[in-house]
């Protein structure tokens, strides 16, 4: 795989604005919206541009029915969104994020590490000592991922007319 590019943080954020299940932040010409699309279920987009693309991912769920039972929480430092499975909680200072479920960390991004290069955008994930990562989509090469830059080329919504 090529090296991976530097990217340009997605930090110092604001809030923007918030719905019974989502919350849109802004800042430094990048959007991210945080939303929730089932139970446990969340998602996070984040654009460069003065807005968010108006298509919505095909991808994993549909999104008419996101569910009243989320709950956002902020403060001057962190925006939270929580349902009775799980939460998520993004760092407005350092563009991190965290997915918990109680009192068990799923996913926790480093700070810094989300972000756009000239070309594209990347994350990083902060693993556990023993944690494996699989799956990926259709990646070739070992079982765990963990350790490698990986580089997707996929995109959500094609227009495709609804079926």
């Amino acid at each position: 795989m090529p090296a991976s590019k530097p990217l340009r943080s997605i930090a110092r954020l604001r809030i923007h604005s918030t719905t019974h299940h989502a919350v849109r932040l802004c800042g430094g010409g990048v959007q991210v919206e945080l939303s929730v699309i089932g139970p446990g279920l969340f998602r996070i987009r984040a654009h460069r541009g003065p807005d968010l693309a108006p298509s919505r991912s095909w991808a994993v769920v549909d999104q008419a029915g996101s569910p009243s039972m989320a709950t956002v929480h902020a403060t001057e430092e962190t925006v939270s969104l929580r349902t009775p499975n799980a939460d998520l909680t993004w760092s407005l200072t350092d563009g991190s994020w965290v997915l918990q479920s109680g009192d068990l960390e799923l996913f926790r991004s480093t700070p810094g590490s989300m972000g756009f290069s000239r070309e594209t955008a990347g994350l990083t994930l902060a693993l556990h000592d023993r944690e494996a990562l699989f799956g990926l989509g259709e990646s070739t090469g070992s079982l765990n991922k963990r350790g490698l830059i990986r580089e997707f080329w996929n995109i959500d919504d094609l227009g495709y007319a609804p079926a």
